[in-house]
């Protein structure tokens, strides 16, 4: 600084980075702030849904047959267990059809496409499972832990248990599809492309 330059004289310094950049999204945006909001309500139902589908399959059932010591009473817990599951995969199916949404006009087409069918799919299933579920109840004797018609019961029971192994591949196939979204729209908001045009 010589004798005749103030400090006046001088610009203001500008940050290195801009501030909104620092995350490579705009924390201020409230649609950046919903999107951020669905995202998270997406991930923690299907933590919550298709999570708890995974580990009662994998984990709870398995040692309910080593710990009663009996199929049929594992098969009554896991009456009331699947009730649950199924009232959590309606309110998880809401969001994931919001997920679909949001993106639609954002995303390209068949990846757009590819999210509604797994979503119809997915949904469609969960339907025929509540259908399936009074079926089966009313094959059973809760009061004395008993099977009362053995052969309908196990043929229902394949279809309910081989309708919940599809449902479950085609979430997994739901779930790349909606991280390859995010990530396409997270590329999008870090090259300066708007989205919500």
């Amino acid at each position: 600084m010589n004798e005749r330059t103030t400090a006046a004289d001088l610009p203001e310094p500008q940050p290195a980075t801009n501030p909104a950049r620092l995350t490579g999204r705009n924390v201020g945006n409230w649609r950046t702030q919903l999107e951020l909001l669905r995202r998270l309500l997406v991930v923690l139902g299907l933590c919550l849904w298709f999570g708890g589908f995974t580990f009662y399959s994998l984990v709870v059932i398995h040692t309910g047959h080593r710990v009663f010591d009996s199929q049929v009473e594992t098969g009554f817990l896991t009456q009331q267990v699947t009730n649950w599951l199924n009232l959590i995969g309606v309110l998880v199916l809401l969001l994931m059809l919001w997920n679909v949404l949001a993106s639609w006009r954002s995303q390209p087409r068949n990846l757009c496409r590819g999210l509604l069918l797994a979503w119809v799919i997915i949904a469609g299933i969960q339907v025929s499972l509540f259908c399936l579920h009074p079926m089966l109840d009313r094959l059973l004797d809760a009061d004395s832990r008993t099977i009362l018609h053995k052969a309908p019961f196990i043929s229902l029971h394949r279809w309910y248990m081989n309708l919940s192994t599809v449902q479950w591949t085609i979430t997994i196939l739901y779930i790349w599809g909606s991280l390859v979204a995010w990530r396409q729209a997270d590329r999008a908001d870090d090259s300066g492309q708007s989205r919500f045009a």
